[in-house]
């Protein structure tokens, strides 16, 4: 893909770039238009909104009738506002994205004993298998998930483009086993995956139903010890890290990579069962980004 034009948000101290965008569809022949969470530009025949605090796209479409956009847009009343060369006036609704930070979905898993996930701590209802196979429990103030075999999912809070999990857990025996956290979740064959399988801190995708392995380190866990887990997606990149939950968060992540296979989903986790493996988890927590 060639940039016919570039969007660029510029650190007013320095001049550095905090983000650039290429432009594709054209030219950018008339000023860009702001409003809190959001940036609109003109590029072509195509009108491009973008968050304004990372440079992703959050809505793109192009005139019918292949005329350039004509003039810079307009954002009011929850909606932006451009006219064509070829006489047309275009309304398109949007909505700002929230603050980077913002919570999406959290559980602690403090509620009294019953079968399946149920309804999290912050009002959300477990989905995936959280609330249809009887694997999933709470425990004494812990989500369990035991008594079978191959992998399971459960997921939480609204589907969105950029986003981060942090979760706490452990694991019986590691033997045919592992825990992980998702994002981008639309159903169990299109996901990524962060996970600890006991010797491997591994990075993975399933897209259409196929499974690849975009980043694995070494990376040494101990059954029964409670691990955290720090996995975000912006944009094309995905980072991920993990460290012994009574030990302090390190700063830099382990590991780093870009993949642009899929673009939205849930937040979730992810795990792996053996005969004889118990996994428990006691915290989720899912942020935008």
């Amino acid at each position: 893909m060639s940039c016919k034009g570039a969007l660029r948000a510029v650190n007013p101290a320095d001049g550095s770039y905090v983000w650039q965008d290429c432009l594709s569809d054209g030219p950018v022949l008339a000023p860009v238009s702001a409003s809190p969470g959001i940036v609109a530009v003109a590029e072509g025949n195509s009108l491009e909104l973008t968050n304004s605090s990372n440079g992703s796209v959050l809505f793109k479409v192009a005139d019918s009738s292949s005329s350039q956009y004509f003039g810079g847009p307009a954002i009011a009343n929850g909606a932006v506002y451009i006219g064509t060369q070829s006489g047309y006036l275009h309304a398109y609704a949007i909505s700002a994205p929230p603050p980077p930070g913002t919570t999406l979905a959290l559980d602690t898993f403090q509620r009294a004993n019953q079968s399946l996930w149920g309804t999290a701590s912050d009002g959300h209802t477990w989905a995936g298998e959280a609330n249809n196979s009887t694997l999933f429990s709470i425990n004494n103030n812990t989500g369990q998930v035991s008594g079978g075999t191959g992998a399971h999912n459960a997921v939480l809070g609204p589907a969105t483009s950029n986003a981060q999990v942090l979760f706490t857990g452990s694991v019986n025996t590691f033997t045919g086993a592992n825990i992980g956290a998702v994002l981008r979740w639309t159903d169990t064959n299109n996901w990524y995956k962060a996970y600890l399988d006991g010797a491997h801190l591994v990075l993975q995708k399933k897209v259409n139903g196929t499974a690849t392995t975009i980043s694995s380190v070494p990376f040494a866990a101990t059954a029964g010890t409670t691990y955290s887990l720090r996995f975000q997606a912006i944009g094309t990149t995905l980072n991920v890290k993990a460290w012994p939950s009574s030990s302090t968060e390190p700063t830099a992540w382990t590991i780093t990579a870009a993949d642009s296979s899929l673009t939205t989903g849930n937040c979730g986790l992810r795990m792996q069962l053996a005969t004889g493996v118990t996994v428990t988890y006691t915290s989720f927590l899912a942020t935008y980004q």
